[in-house]
């Protein structure tokens, strides 16, 4: 999945918290460095383990850490619980606005899929609204049109 490799750069920079020391989230496999914990080696129930237990004091970090969820969530097909955590990302850091109009970009992708358009125009329509210079934009009004919204 092309967003994962975001994700490993936000577990590489931030750490684990679990149980009250820090994890590493790589390790050396065969003298070389392998990223242990994230979507992008498809051991999608682990990151999701660690990620839970991950309780970020910054609202950066905890958008991050939330639409991370959200990504493995969806891998797994459990689109419930990953629109759930996309929800939330999107209202983690609202100023932060490359990171919260991408995860309302996945959240309206998610919900199309799901087949609820309702939700998927909302998100969509939200993010165009709260942000209009986001490079998402043009791909939001092709979901838009194609969900039948033209405005």
């Amino acid at each position: 999945m092309a967003f994962a490799i975001y994700d490993e750069v936000f577990l590489l920079n931030t750490g684990i918290k679990v149980k009250g020391k820090t994890q590493k989230v790589m390790e050396k496999v065969n003298g070389q460095w392998k990223i242990a914990t994230t979507a992008a080696i498809c051991d999608f129930n682990n990151a999701i383990k660690y990620l839970e237990s991950y309780s970020p004091k910054d609202p950066e970090s905890k958008l991050r850490a939330l639409g991370s969820l959200g990504d493995a969530y969806a891998e797994l097909g459990k689109n419930d619980l990953a629109a759930s955590n996309y929800k939330k990302a999107t209202e983690a850091f609202i100023t932060d606005e490359a990171n919260t109009s991408e995860y309302l970009f996945r959240l309206g992708q998610l919900y199309d899929k799901m087949g609820k358009s309702k939700e998927a125009i909302e998100a969509f329509t939200n993010l165009k609204e709260k942000f209009p210079l986001s490079l998402r934009v043009g791909e939001t009004d092709k979901y838009l049109a194609k969900l039948g919204e033209t405005k």
